[in-house]
């Protein structure tokens, strides 16, 4: 029988370009003007324009896929299909048929879109539904749903519609027949009809149904996820009701895998603003790995991921880990690696393969050209993250949706793209150091938790330059003494010259002497001119002038009369001005002697003899030269307010060491606000854990090493026993609850040292030296010890176990544990490297498998795995199988579970191999029939 060559549409209309599964709407039970029941209006409209019009509004109901179940016929399919071809954006059709059994119960036959209508017809003509009635009211199949059912092959789905109804429902015949139904292994769903079974007592109401579908009832060996259909007689009701399906596409396979799977693949709804193919806000699209020593060679491999659950799969040594670190590296986490021992630290593991080998022999993973990207999506905008060996390529660059070009950014890789890997030795090593959880809960509250850090840093950093300023100006403060003594011996020497009238005649002398070394300057410098002037007087003369002795020559003669004349003028004007200088040098040396100078002079002579006498007598007194009196008044002044800014400076020392002491209580109690943040995380986030882990965080009771701590702090490993003793006083025989009043009369005494003794008993006298000796800065250092929180991690297996310390569980305990709280609670992307390692098969299904198909509707887990438990049960979105040619590794094959190719893939690489998968995982290989 040859297939429907009408082509279709595969999500053409949609936006969705991520790889592997996502949800459809799918609309189980539609009918078609084929039926007879249809609204007689629509039915009778233009032959081809009511087809066209059928999947118009299936299109516009927003349905991805409908199946066209006409009641006993397939008359309707192929002019359906023929629409389909042309209408733009139009869902996928599935044909299938309504088909009233002989009980008169309701069965729904679904088939592949590639099927027509002549598949159809052949199933009713092998259910015994004659071509005569086919499509009318009194057709229907004489043969039971038991014996319907055994008609099935893998050709085709049969759901059990509307059965909660009175009328028509599987359920509307109880006992054994009911039973039977419900356990054939041909039933592939059911179709129940919500929210009406008070409508004229034609449905069954939810507690008389839903025992029988939920898997409660014993004799029933499955469970039903029923889904929701329009069962649409008018075009109006088109996806009135739909299922939204997890799928890769659309397909009979599709469908049958989800049904098998319920409700992790099925979601009945009704609600218009139901999206659930929203992706989250944080997710990885791919990761590129390029020039690799063993991929990435010779060109770059991407990894594409799914914004919800990805498994990575693949033979031991295919390169699946080495993905994770080359996410690692590019995230830039590798700090995240502790250094705990197991068989190797971990961080060194991680630098020796993330490295560029010397030699073969080496190990390393990387060339010089190795180069590593990934794409990140964060608040729907697209990053490119990249690292290079080399150094040379640019961290972080956004790219531009509209030309897909890329724009350089600046930023932290770690604090900007979010994202939480874990291998399951770092599992292991955070269950042996349970306080290292506090990292993953602080990474959890960043914003808050970022604030406080920051906070911490600065009263920490303004507290040591505090301390310091203080220690600064209170040294600067101490010279007030000298400047006191100065002061002292200024003030001695000014009061010595300013006793009796000395200090008068020393200002008059001053006066007087200043007044007269003036005057003699101003005189010498007149007497110097005047005598300067004399000199050029001499020399005004005028040169006699030459001319020829002719008697008879007019003109020569008048020249030399003028001449004669000019020369008897300047002549005369010598003579003159050498007597007014004569008679201005004698008026001068006349006035130097007159009464006025005398008087002068006489002043100056004795205000000498005076300073003579007082000279003598302050030379007694110690002062030698009388002259610096101002100097000392000046002195005095510079004196004072010296002592002055030291005493300024003494109070700022201490308005500084007040500030100080501020600045240390809230940096005290900042610690305790991030203490309260962990608490209040932990509270918000500890029902997600179903209860399985406790985390309990005890304020400031980290100081186990306290001693250790201290030695580090003082810059000594000696005096182990005096440390010891410090330990004591501090903690004050309660290990329990911190104070640190006793820290601080600790600080206290050792400042006062050796002005006063310590309150302690010292073991090594030498320990007393020490602690003198100590640089101030380090006992700031030791006021800042501040003890880390203290974490209790309990668990139980069960909801209603016991609870025990996480250290009395096994490794495989510990590690489930511990993946239960850290799936439990964000919204980033998390990356987990093998998990299964050290779980048993019960712990991975009831703890690992069942939180990863409920984190994963809200986060995106990337998962390495040898397990087909996570990759099946856990109902992965996507597949990616990695395989090694020609030593590279390689993408062997990736997709959705719906996908042969990758369930055979997985049958192939996956523990166990698929012999041991026929039992466990039947809807991926399909059961015997």
């Amino acid at each position: 029988m040859e297939r429907a060559t009408y082509p279709t549409t595969r999500m053409s209309r949609q936006s969705w370009k991520w790889p592997g599964s996502r949800w459809w709407r799918v609309d189980f039970h539609t009918h078609s003007p084929a039926s007879y029941d249809f609204n007689r209006k629509e039915a009778n409209a233009e032959d081809h324009e009511r087809w066209i019009k059928w999947i118009t509004a299936a299109r516009d109901a927003g349905l991805d896929a409908v199946a066209i179940t006409d009641h006993n016929t397939a008359d309707g399919i192929e002019p359906l299909q023929k629409a389909c071809s042309q209408v733009e954006n139009a869902p996928v059709l599935f044909p299938g048929v309504e088909i009233t059994a002989g009980d008169g119960c309701h069965l729904l036959l679904i088939m592949d879109p590639d099927d027509s209508r002549d598949h159809v017809n052949d199933f009713l003509a092998r259910v015994g539904i004659t071509q005569e009635t086919r499509g009318k009211p009194e057709a229907y199949s004489l043969q039971s749903v038991e014996h319907i059912l055994k008609q099935c092959d893998d050709n085709v789905l049969i759901l059990g519609a509307h059965v909660n109804s009175k009328a028509a429902g599987l359920l509307k015949y109880g006992g054994q027949k009911r039973i039977a139904e419900l356990n054939h292994p041909r039933l592939a769903g059911v179709e129940v009809v919500p929210g009406q079974c008070a409508e004229d007592g034609k449905f069954l109401a939810p507690e008389e149904y839903e025992p029988w579908l939920d898997g409660s009832k014993p004799e029933i060996k499955r469970r039903f996820q029923p889904v929701w259909s329009s069962d649409a007689h008018r075009l109006a009701d088109l996806g009135r009701r739909w299922t939204w399906v997890k799928m890769t596409l659309p397909t009979l396979e599709g469908l049958r895998l989800a049904l098998l799977d319920g409700d992790g693949s099925l979601k009945p709804s009704q609600a218009k603003d139901d999206h659930p193919n929203t992706p989250p806000d944080l997710a990885i699209e791919s990761i590129t790995v390029g020039q690799g020593k063993f991929i990435g060679r010779p060109e770059a491999i991407t990894i594409p991921l799914n914004p919800y659950l990805n498994t990575i799969i693949g033979g031991r040594g295919t390169g699946k880990s080495t993905i994770i670190d080359f996410c690692r590296m590019t995230l830039r986490r590798q700090d995240e690696l502790g250094n705990q021992k197991r068989e190797e630290p971990l961080k060194d593991s991680f630098n020796r393969r993330m490295k560029v080998p010397k030699d073969r022999k080496e190990a390393g993973l990387l060339t010089q050209q190795t180069k590593t990207e990934v794409v990140y999506r964060k608040d729907g905008q697209r990053f490119i993250l990249s690292w290079s060996q080399d150094g040379s390529a640019r961290s972080i660059a956004r790219v531009n949706e509209q030309d897909h070009s890329s724009s350089p950014e600046e930023g932290d890789i770690r604090e900007r793209f979010p994202v939480r890997i874990y291998s399951q030795k770092q599992l292991f090593t955070l269950a042996q150091n349970p306080n290292a959880l506090l990292s993953v809960i602080d990474d959890d509250i960043p914003t808050r938790r970022g604030e406080i850090k920051r906070k911490i840093e600065e009263f920490r950093n303004s507290y040591l330059f505090l301390r310091a300023s203080a220690r600064a100006a209170l040294k600067q403060s101490e010279a007030i003494s000298t400047y006191e003594g100065s002061l002292r011996d200024v003030r001695h020497k000014i009061n010595v010259l300013q006793a009796g009238n000395q200090a008068q005649v020393i200002k008059r002398h001053q006066q007087l002497h200043s007044k007269d070394s003036s005057w003699q300057q101003i005189l010498a410098a007149a007497m110097n001119a005047i005598d300067s002037v004399k000199s050029q007087v001499s020399e005004l003369t005028v040169a006699d002038l030459i001319t020829d002795a002719a008697k008879d020559d007019q003109a020569q003669a008048s020249l030399q009369k003028v001449h004669g004349e000019i020369k008897k003028t300047i002549n005369q004007l010598r003579q003159d001005l050498k007597q007014r200088i004569d008679v201005a040098q004698n008026d001068i040396a006349r006035i130097q002697e007159s009464d006025d100078a005398k008087h002068w002079q006489n002043e100056i002579i004795s205000i000498q003899k005076k300073l003579a006498e007082i000279m003598k007598n302050l030379t007694q007194q110690g002062i030698a030269n009388p002259n610096e009196y101002s100097d000392l008044l000046k002195v005095s002044k510079s004196l004072e307010g010296k002592i002055q800014d030291c005493k300024n400076k003494k109070e700022d020392a201490e308005k500084l060491e007040r500030d100080a002491d501020k600045v240390l209580r809230n940096y005290r109690e900042y610690h305790i606000k991030m203490n309260e943040l962990r608490q209040s995380f932990l509270l918000e986030v500890s029902s997600n854990n179903e209860n399985l882990i406790k985390i309990k965080i005890n304020q400031l009771s980290n100081h186990d090493n306290l001693r250790e701590q201290i030695g580090e702090i003082l810059g000594t490993s000696a005096f182990e026993r005096d440390r010891e003793e410090i330990v004591k006083n501090i903690e004050g025989g309660n290990r329990q609850s911190w104070s640190w009043e006793n820290l601080d009369k600790l600080i206290t005494d050792i400042r006062k040292l050796p002005d006063q003794q310590i309150s302690w008993d010292i073991q090594d006298k030498r320990f007393l030296d020490f602690l003198q000796k100590l640089p101030p800065e380090r006992i700031d250092r030791l006021a800042l010890y501040c003890p880390g929180d203290e974490v209790e991690v309990e668990f139980r297996e069960k909801k209603v176990g016991s609870w025990k310390s996480l250290q009395q569980g096994s490794p495989g305990q510990q590690a489930a544990a511990l993946l239960a709280f850290i799936l439990g609670h964000g919204k980033e992307p998390i990356i987990i490297d093998q998990p299964e390692d050290d779980l048993d098969n019960s712990l991975i299904y009831e703890l690992l498998v069942r939180r990863l198909r409920e984190v994963k509707q809200h986060r995106q887990v990337i998962v390495v795995t040898h397990n087909p438990n996570i990759v099946v049960n856990g109902n992965a979105e996507f597949v990616l199988s990695l395989k090694v040619e020609s030593s590279q590794t390689r993408i062997g094959c990736c997709g959705g579970l719906q996908d042969q190719s990758v369930r055979d893939e997985i049958c192939r690489v996956m523990e166990g191999g698929r012999e041991a998968l026929v039992r466990r995982y039947q809807w991926i290989l399909l059961p015997e029939r």
